[in-house]
């Protein structure tokens, strides 16, 4: 059935048995056309004995598996601390991506966790790299509302000015989100209040369609110009109207 026998040991998470084959010379990236990488395999299992074993047995922590992605992101991704840690140790590359162009900081400040993001940048991240959208993790941080990796990121120099290809800063996607605790930090770090994305949204103006009026008072203390429209002549009290919002219209008419 296309099965291998160190396949089928990494599937049903035999470490001896895996042990076995690796010392009569089975190379720890066997695998079938039909089988994922056993280093892979391990991960997906959040088998982290398993995981070690490979990893330091020559499987390939640095490779780029089939569907684009490396053994690191799809562990960051999945908040395997761990498993991170571990194949960072086998010689794992920091700056290896997913299908998306993400890399595992990326994944991790997604994901909002805080203790992989640390280990990333202490690795040797990029802190500013983007996905394949101009996504980078403040701006995925962002627009999660993960404020204390925002604040980790921040710290380590991540450039709150950057865009996705949409436009997008970090402080619209956090605005949108109606993240006040983000947006408040992003503020502190001189995030530009007025920036516009593409399609000529401001901060203000998604957070007052989002409805959040922390959001939006945060805003207007950093002074937000209130009067700017998008590019379908929506102001942010125009925004809010339109969702009924009246106490968030009130504040920025």
């Amino acid at each position: 059935d296309g099965t291998t026998p160190l396949g089928l040991a990494t599937r049903l998470g035999r470490v001896r048995v895996s042990e076995v084959l690796l010392a009569h010379g089975v190379p720890a990236t066997a695998h079938s056309a039909r089988e994922p990488l056993p280093l892979v395999a391990a991960i997906e299992r959040g088998d982290a004995p398993m995981v070690r074993l490979l990893a330091t047995s020559g499987g390939a922590a640095a490779t780029t598996v089939a569907g684009g992605s490396a053994p690191l992101v799809i562990a960051a991704a999945r908040g395997q601390r761990e498993i991170v840690g571990t194949l960072l140790g086998a010689s794992a590359d920091p700056a290896a991506v997913d299908a998306a162009g993400r890399t595992a900081l990326i994944a991790a400040a997604c994901t909002g966790d805080e203790a992989t993001v640390a280990a990333m940048l202490q690795a040797g991240a990029a802190v500013n790299a983007p996905d394949r959208d101009g996504l980078t993790a403040l701006g995925c941080a962002a627009a999660r509302g993960h404020a204390a990796v925002a604040d980790k990121l921040l710290r380590a120099g991540a450039d709150a000015s950057m865009r996705t290809h949409d436009g997008d800063t970090p402080l619209t996607l956090a605005s949108a989100g109606g993240y006040a605790t983000v947006v408040r930090r992003l503020l502190a770090s001189r995030a530009d209040v007025d920036a516009q994305n593409r399609a000529g949204d401001t901060a203000l103006i998604l957070a007052s369609r989002a409805g959040n009026v922390d959001t939006v008072s945060a805003l207007i203390a950093a002074g937000a110009k209130r009067q700017l429209r998008n590019r379908d002549g929506v102001a942010a009290v125009d925004a809010a109207k339109a969702r009924g919002l009246e106490a968030v219209a009130a504040l920025v008419k």
